[in-house]
């Protein structure tokens, strides 16, 4: 698919998501867009308000996250400046990566923490603010909800490389950028079993997880909003 395609089909995935509802279980249905329009002030700290606010938060943290993959898009696009590997633009696409991987796994997270909401009585498994956890929590129970856990076994897959580069990142090595010989800025987090760094296309692999992440988040409001 071409990148014009790729980017088209992101901001029409976005456009979605924008219109994505979310079924209150305490009543009425919520649009993240109005959700975003609340101001602090307006949200109390009742249990349905609870609710509210982690949308909220929620939605504004897929704000960010397509903030970030629109400014990376838009530098990757560049052409990058001459002279050494330090340069000021590299240094920013360096940034903006390793914000991509803290905004998707912060999304997820909240994702986790929202779950247990929709369920009566709420279950152990779906407890945990980790989305890990939780994942494999529904796939090893499909009985708990066999539409949601069907979609965490088979459509999330990229979840998994988006994890391997996060931790690598937080705990054991710096994000590395290279420009290919073909003028290609990839980027590598760890090495691989023959102490190779790994390099990965920025803009097809940012275009590609974020894509997976849209749709995961647009399968999740339409489940949950039903």
């Amino acid at each position: 698919m071409l990148i014009d395609d790729e980017i088209e089909l992101a901001e029409k995935m976005e456009k979605q998501d924008r219109e994505l509802g979310f079924n209150d279980p305490h009543g009425g249905n919520l649009l993240l867009t109005n959700l975003l329009a609340l101001s602090f002030t307006n949200i109390s700290w009742q249990t349905d308000q609870k609710f509210r606010t982690k949308v909220f938060l929620l939605g504004r943290k897929i704000e960010n996250l397509v903030l970030i993959v629109r400014r990376l898009r838009n530098a990757v696009s560049l052409p990058l400046q001459e002279g050494s590997m330090e340069t000021k633009n590299k240094r920013h696409i360096e940034i903006d990566i390793e914000s991509f991987f803290y905004f998707s796994f912060s999304i997820l997270d909240n994702i986790a923490r929202l779950t247990p909401i929709f369920y009566k009585p709420e279950s152990e498994g779906t407890k945990s603010r980790s989305f890990r956890l939780q994942r494999k929590w529904f796939i090893d129970h499909p009985e708990k909800d066999p539409e949601y856990s069907e979609y965490l076994r088979t459509r999330t897959s990229w979840f998994e490389d988006l994890e391997t580069h996060r931790v690598q990142l937080s705990h054991y090595h710096p994000l590395i950028t290279f420009l290919s010989k073909e003028h290609i800025l990839t980027f590598g987090t760890h090495e691989n079993e023959k102490g190779f760094i790994n390099n990965y296309p920025v803009l097809k692999y940012v275009n590609e997880k974020s894509s997976a992440l849209l749709d995961f988040i647009i399968f999740y409001g339409r489940h949950f909003g039903k």
